[in-house]
């Protein structure tokens, strides 16, 4: 007599009350070869011992226990989706010869190493997610990460296999990485594969063909050393590229020149569709990217200026700006199907001017009315009305300073201040636009 539902090798059903199960190799003298979906899910189970005999693990099988370590037996091939999902596993050993773990098969457990054997071939999304992983070695004959495989765990260092061709998202994110190697033969890295992570760095193979902007979090650094003749520097300025590359990674460094400056036109109408900026550029200057296929743009923390028509007439739909941004000048985003965007408390010398008339503009200490206003000074407008009438308080407090580049670029026909303004900087109105009618209260 068993505790067990079971026909033709498989386990379908288990009626015991053991927290701790050994299920045995035979049941009626037949071998045990799999375990059905379900068979075993939310049981109260503490420990488990499979038997050697197995080849298959069904769906949700161990779904909802208290295991807290495992032993996949040597013959076992497949693992189907959820098979150990929400349990206590800490020490999981996987054998060679396993071809298949499937969705969700080991997420929510307490796994802090794992080593996937060279024979698995497929691997499901979440598969891993949230466990305290931290030393993993991924097998050889893995061709794709899925999406948040690895996700919410502490790996310190991930090493991809020659074997790896593409990495979807979320499938890293929100580890503890802060050395990361990716192999020749990688093809594509999706969104936010990398991001919340310790990455400063990362080395680009040639054979990427398909890498977004979010796939890793805003501070890493990209570099891809066989592009580097096709780039022209004096004294840390790129000037010119003469390269093909149109998804365009731009180094840190060249020739052991440290980029900090972008040139005007240095990347005007290239065709790019997409751009990686090293956390060393300060300034972009005049036109450096107008006339492209940019869609999207992250841009490094380490940036300060944007001068005039510097990513102009491009594609763009989506453009964040970074923290320690300083100045935006006049038409640097028009030309582009931008909807909204966020201004960084940084900037302090900026206005509407840099982007186009249908543009939302918000950001901290911008107003409803387009006013960006702290510490007395009136440091930029980003409403769209000609006739402007500045209140005696902003947000609260008086203004009484209107600062450089406030009105810069925009076609202004009055201007109405109030009694407390004290002083009006030298650049605080466009030279390409005739002065407006100042009116004092």
């Amino acid at each position: 007599m068993h505790d067990y539902r079971f026909s033709n090798g498989i386990i379908y059903d288990y009626f015991g009350d053991k927290r701790d199960l050994f299920i045995p190799e035979h049941i009626d003298g037949e071998p045990v070869t799999e375990i059905h979906d379900h068979a075993f899910d939310n049981k109260q189970l503490l420990s488990l011992t499979l038997p050697q005999t197995l080849e298959i693990i069904g769906e949700a099988a161990f779904l909802d226990n208290f295991i807290d370590s495992l032993i996949i037996p040597p013959h076992v091939h497949t693992i189907h989706a959820s098979a150990f999902e929400n349990n206590e596993i800490a020490e999981l050993t996987l054998p060679e010869g396993l071809l298949t773990i499937a969705d969700y098969a080991f997420q929510n457990n307490h796994l802090t190493g794992l080593k996937l054997p060279n024979s698995l071939q497929t691997l499901g999304q979440s598969a891993f997610y949230k466990n305290k992983i931290e030393s993993l070695t991924l097998g050889n004959q893995l061709t794709r990460i899925p999406k948040n495989t690895f996700r919410e765990n502490f790996i310190p260092t991930v090493k991809l296999p020659a074997s790896i061709q593409v990495v979807e998202e979320w499938a890293f994110n929100h580890n503890k990485i802060r050395q990361l190697t990716l192999n020749q033969g990688l093809q594509q890295l999706h969104t936010n594969a990398f991001t919340q992570n310790n990455i400063s760095f990362v080395l680009v193979p040639t054979s990427l063909t398909d890498l977004h902007q979010q796939t890793f979090d805003r501070a890493v650094t990209l570099d891809q050393p066989a592009q580097h003749p096709d780039f022209h520097v004096t004294n840390g300025h790129i000037t010119s590229y003469s390269g093909t590359q149109t998804n365009l990674i731009i180094p840190p460094a060249i020739d052991g020149e440290t980029i900090h400056t972008i040139d005007a036109y240095a990347f005007n109408g290239l065709n790019l569709t997409n751009i990686f900026l090293p956390n060393t550029i300060q300034t972009i200057l005049t036109s450096a990217f107008s006339y492209n296929n940019l869609t999207t743009l992250i841009l490094p923390t380490s940036l300060k200026h944007i001068a005039e028509g510097a990513f102009s007439d491009n594609q763009l739909a989506s453009v964040q700006l970074n923290p320690g941004l300083h100045t935006i000048e006049k038409n640097a985003f028009i030309n582009n199907p931008l909807a909204e965007i966020v201004i960084p408390e940084s900037v302090l010398h900026g206005n509407a001017s840099a982007f186009d008339p249908q543009v939302l503009i918000t950001g901290k200490h911008i107003d409803k009315a387009g006013f960006k206003f702290f510490n007395g000074t009136l440091h930029g407008y980003y409403g769209r009305e000609t006739d402007i009438l500045i209140p005696e308080k902003i947000n609260g407090k008086k203004a009484q300073i209107i600062g450089d580049h406030a009105f810069d670029g925009l076609e202004i026909k009055t201007i109405t201040l109030p009694p407390g303004i004290k002083r009006i900087r030298q650049t605080a109105f466009s030279d390409g636009f005739p002065l407006p009618n100042i009116i004092r209260q």
